[in-house]
């Protein structure tokens, strides 16, 4: 199946870290995978879709400097052999 994106995705291990909008706690999550203009993480807090949210990626005990500011596509139940995790589907505007 031919992928229909504008940017290719990475696949990506990296902690995210979530500040809905508006705040109520810094959530932790991990990053699936992420382009240019989006990005797929696993949390254990369901994200309402629509809602604006800033994300911050960490990578080897760094914190990338700069927030980004995206808005929730879609918030999923994902089951697997390790439990039960948020998907959730992140389009960060350019």
């Amino acid at each position: 199946m031919q992928e229909r994106r504008r940017f290719p995705r990475i696949n990506s291990t990296n902690i995210t870290e979530i500040e809905p909008r508006p705040v109520v706690s810094d959530i932790q999550a991990i990053t699936k995978d992420i382009s240019q203009a989006g990005a797929c993480i696993y949390s254990d807090t369901y994200l309402e879709p629509g809602k604006f949210t800033r994300i911050r990626m960490h990578k080897e005990n760094q914190a990338f400097p700069e927030a980004k500011e995206a808005v929730v596509a879609w918030s999923k139940l994902s089951k697997d052999k390790f439990g039960s995790v948020f998907q959730i589907g992140l389009n960060i505007p350019e």
